[in-house]
């Protein structure tokens, strides 16, 4: 995983996927330091799960995602939020007849939430060689009331940013069956001043726009930046702009090249953190993170600005997620097992309690002997198990303890009876659950 082992960092959130083949295992997933997992969700495998990790609703902590189609680079669905039961709380939906896109899953501290959506609109695309009846997605924000599904604010951006800011290829695009995809908004996040930063991967620009969707405030990057931007600290077709407290922009820069040149390499991707001067208008690199193997993804990513100072990078389409100490230190990497990636990777504290049962099997070698196996989906306090056993359901007895060595722990439990279960444990030995009574079955 990392040099000198797993140091410990909470939990990390990833949504596994493979490109355009929805199927059996792609859901959430949280793993621990090791890259065990904690919890596993399926999915249904007919729609894709993006956008995982936990959020704070009401004061509570929760779990939030998008799912649903993905007919082409954006996607058609909604959005789950789950309690740390893992009980569904709500499903979140765009308004005004749009569908919530993929790209952006954000519990804002107001309790709504903020979502993308790209709507297919007329708009003339002759100022780069379309037609004037062409057709675009447009780019839309919204901020939804979470508890009664209400639209609270809407920005479009045809009114305010031009098809020929766009450095996407025209090609073929732009007839109604197949919009120009000029912008694509792939995140938006609540600034500090409580107004909203956007990324728009196709404009090579990160946006600030007035909380009440009248405006845009600023634009950062691409043909029509307000700021100059200094080669060291440029980026393009970037995800993931966050603007901090600090004054600091945070993004993940994919690096490909502007405009793409087929068959010409393009840089490493990295994660950026920019110093930005809203006032006089300036930026510069605070710092960029490289993988210490160059990788290069040319779509998806994210980047994740820690308290400590330290960040952690999911690197999209290049399918790893790090952490980097303070200082720049790669001091954790993981690997996601191709041909799966995850669109974003995040860390976190999470502490779950299913609602319902641990899990046990028990396997009887002809030899003699018993072994007993021990999981519980999303419990993440879980210390150690302790097995019972007996020669009725009700009548059990602990004959051993065993520590929790990952998903699912497993020990041999020589004077196994009939019967057996397994009680999860905590540090201090506490029992937080107890399996059914199970026989075993010989081997």
């Amino acid at each position: 995983m990392a040099p000198g082992g797993a140091p410990p960092l909470g939990h990390v959130f990833l949504a596994p996927k493979q490109v355009g083949v929805p199927g059996p295992g792609q859901g959430p997933l949280i793993v621990d330091g090791a890259g065990e997992p904690v919890w596993i969700h399926p999915g249904d495998g007919v729609e894709f799960n993006i956008g995982f990790h936990p959020q704070t609703y009401r004061g509570r902590p929760v779990l939030a995602w998008w799912h649903g189609r993905i007919p082409y680079s954006h996607g058609y669905g909604s959005v789950t939020v789950l309690d740390e039961h893992y009980n569904l709380i709500t499903e979140v939906h765009a308004g005004n007849g749009e569908q919530a896109d993929l790209h952006e899953v954000t519990i804002t501290d107001d309790d709504t939430m903020l979502l993308l959506a790209y709507s297919t609109r007329q708009a003339d695309l002759g100022p780069i060689g379309g037609p004037a009846d062409g057709w675009v997605y447009e780019g839309v924000v919204q901020e939804i009331a979470i508890d009664s599904g209400a639209v609270l604010m809407e920005w479009r951006s045809l009114a305010e940013i031009p098809v020929a800011d766009s450095y996407f290829p025209l090609g073929g695009h732009g007839a109604h069956n197949d919009p120009y995809d000029y912008l694509h908004i792939n995140s938006a996040r609540v600034a500090p001043d409580g107004n909203i930063v956007i990324s728009c991967r196709h404009t090579g620009t990160v946006y600030k726009i007035a909380r009440d969707g009248s405006r845009v405030l600023w634009r950062l990057g691409g043909k029509s930046s307000d700021f100059p931007v200094p080669p060291d600290a440029s980026f393009s077709w970037q995800h993931c702009a966050v603007q901090h407290a600090d004054g600091t922009l945070s993004l993940f820069d994919n690096s490909l090249r502007t405009p793409p040149s087929p068959g010409a390499p393009s840089p490493a991707s990295s994660a950026l953190v920019l110093d930005v001067d809203e006032d006089a208008r300036t930026v510069r690199l605070r710092r960029r993170l490289h993988h210490p193997v160059p990788l290069y993804a040319d779509t998806q990513g994210s980047m994740q600005t820690l308290p400590d100072g330290s960040a952690f990078v999911g690197w999209g389409a290049a399918p790893y997620a790090s952490l980097f100490d303070a200082s720049g230190n790669m001091v954790w990497d993981a690997h996601i097992a191709e041909p799966w990636h995850s669109y974003r990777a995040h860390v976190d504290d999470w502490a779950g309690t299913p609602d319902d049962a641990p899990a046990v099997a028990a396997r009887r070698a002809r030899t003699g002997g018993v072994t007993v196996y021990a999981s519980w989906n999303g419990a993440t306090e879980v210390a150690s198990w302790r097995i019972l056993t007996g020669d009725a359901p009700g009548a059990l007895h602990a004959v051993a303890d065993m520590p929790r060595t990952g998903f699912e722990s497993a020990a041999p439990v020589p004077d196994a009876q009939t019967w057996l279960a397994a009680a999860a444990l905590d540090a201090a030995g506490n029992e937080l659950g107890r399996s059914e009574p199970v026989r075993s079955a010989e081997s």
